[in-house]
C-alpha cells in the first residue's frame, strides 16, 4: 500500500473544510435552489406561488433571489453574500425566530381569517408551527445593515393559498410578518435601515423633471462568469423603449434607419413603440413614427390625452386615429379628459384649465 503523502493530506483537509463549512460561494447565479438547514421541517413549499408540493415535510430546499443593481460589477454586495451565510451558520436562530413571530402574529390573524379549525389549527407549541407554513423563496434584497443584507422570506400557509405569508429579517431579528409580498418589497427594509427618506427623492426624483436620465446601453457577458445580471438582460430587453422613455430620440431613430429597428416589433414590451412614446409624452418620436405608417395607432390618442398635447392630438387625427376610439377599458378620449378635469377640480391643480379647454376642443372636434 502506498504511503500518503503530505500533499495529500492538505488537499484531503482543504476540501473536507470546504464541504464541511457548507458556505455559499457565488458562481455567477442570481437565481437557484440552496438547501437550507433553516427551513428543515416546515411544509414542502416548492410548487407555484409557494404553493404545497409534498406532505413529507420539507428537506430545507428552496429558490433563492439574489437583488442586483444595473451595473457593471458581476457580483453581488459583500452584505448579501454574509446574509447567506448567516442563515447556513445560524440555522435553529432562524427557525426559531419565523416560529416566534408567527406565534405573535398569529391570533391577529384568526381574527382577520375567521377562526376557523381547518386553516387555524390549536397550537401547544412552537414546533406546531412547522405544520402550518413553510417557505417556497428566498430573497436577498439590496438593503443592508451593519454589513448584512436584508433577507426576504416569501411562505405558503393553510390559511391563505392566494396571498400566502412572508417575513422580512435582518440576521435573526423579524422585521414585518405580512403577505407574500412582504417578502420582495424593500421598503420595510430601507425603513429599517434609516435611508428611506432618501431612496424616497431618488424615486420622486426619476419621474418629476430630474436632469436627463443616464442613456441606455447594451450590456454583455462580464469575463469572470460569461452571464449577464437579471437588471442586465431586463435593460437589454428593454433598450429601445429605455432610449424612448428617456428622450434619447436620435439613438432610436438611427436603429431605425439602419433597419435594426421595426417600429412595428416592440419586442420589449406588450405595446407598440408608437404607445410607448405617447405614454412618455415623446413628440419627437411619435411623429416620427407616424411618419412611418405604422400598423397600428392603438391607444397613442388616448396617452395624448392624458398628456394634454392637443398638437400631438390634432397630429393623430390627421393621420387616421380616431377621436372617439376606445380603449381596453371602453373608454373614449372625451371621457379620460372629463376624469382629468374631475379630479383636479378636487386637487385644485393649476393644470385644471389646460384639460378643460382640451374638453371643448374636442368636442368642437366630434368627440363623444
Amino acid at each position: 500500500m502506498q504511503t500518503p503523502r503530505l500533499g495529500d493530506f492538505l488537499i484531503i483537509t482543504v476540501y473536507s473544510l470546504i464541504v464541511l463549512s457548507g458556505m455559499f460561494s457565488f458562481q455567477g447565479d442570481w437565481e437557484f435552489n440552496f438547501t437550507f438547514k433553516a427551513f428543515e421541517g416546515l411544509q414542502s413549499r416548492q410548487g407555484a406561488y409557494a404553493g404545497l408540493s409534498s406532505q413529507s415535510p420539507s428537506d430545507g430546499k428552496v429558490r433563492v433571489v439574489i437583488s442586483d443593481e444595473l451595473d457593471d460589477n458581476p457580483d453581488p454586495l459583500p452584505e448579501q453574500i454574509n446574509a447567506i451565510n448567516f442563515i447556513i451558520e445560524n440555522p435553529a436562530l432562524i427557525q426559531n425566530a419565523l416560529l416566534e413571530a408567527l406565534d405573535k402574529e398569529y391570533p391577529i390573524l384568526k381574527e382577520c381569517y375567521g377562526d376557523e379549525e381547518e386553516f387555524f389549527p390549536e397550537i401547544h407549541s412552537l414546533e406546531d408551527y412547522k405544520h402550518v407554513f413553510g417557505v417556497g423563496n428566498l430573497f436577498v434584497l439590496y438593503p443592508h445593515k451593519d454589513g448584512y443584507a436584508y433577507i426576504g422570506i416569501e411562505c405558503g400557509c393553510i390559511w391563505d393559498e392566494e396571498h400566502g405569508l412572508g417575513f422580512m429579517l435582518h440576521k435573526d431579528r423579524v422585521i414585518t410578518v405580512g403577505a407574500a409580498d412582504t417578502a420582495f418589497s424593500s421598503l420595510d427594509a430601507y425603513k429599517d435601515n434609516g435611508t428611506y427618506e432618501q431612496k424616497q427623492k431618488e424615486w420622486n426624483g426619476m419621474h418629476m423633471g430630474s436632469p436627463l436620465l443616464p442613456k441606455p446601453k447594451i450590456y454583455t457577458p462580464h469575463q469572470k462568469y460569461g452571464k449577464l445580471k437579471p437588471s442586465q438582460m431586463e435593460a437589454n430587453r428593454m433598450y429601445e423603449n429605455n432610449l424612448i422613455e428617456r428622450g434619447y430620440n436620435q439613438e432610436f431613430i438611427d436603429l431605425v434607419e439602419s433597419g435594426k429597428v421595426d417600429i412595428n416589433v416592440n419586442n420589449g414590451l406588450n405595446m407598440s413603440y408608437l404607445e410607448r412614446a405617447t405614454q412618455f409624452n415623446n413628440e419627437v418620436i411619435a411623429r416620427y413614427i407616424i411618419s412611418r405608417k405604422p400598423v397600428t395607432l392603438k391607444n397613442a390618442i388616448h396617452n395624448a390625452t392624458g398628456h394634454a398635447n392637443r398638437d400631438l392630438i390634432a397630429f393623430l387625427i390627421e393621420n387616421g386615429a380616431d377621436i372617439n376610439e376606445q380603449n381596453h377599458w371602453k373608454i373614449t378620449p372625451l371621457s379620460i379628459t372629463q376624469q382629468n378635469i374631475n379630479r383636479m377640480r378636487n386637487e385644485s391643480s393649476p393644470r385644471l384649465k389646460q384639460y378643460e379647454d382640451l374638453l371643448d376642443w374636442l368636442k368642437s372636434k366630434g368627440a363623444k
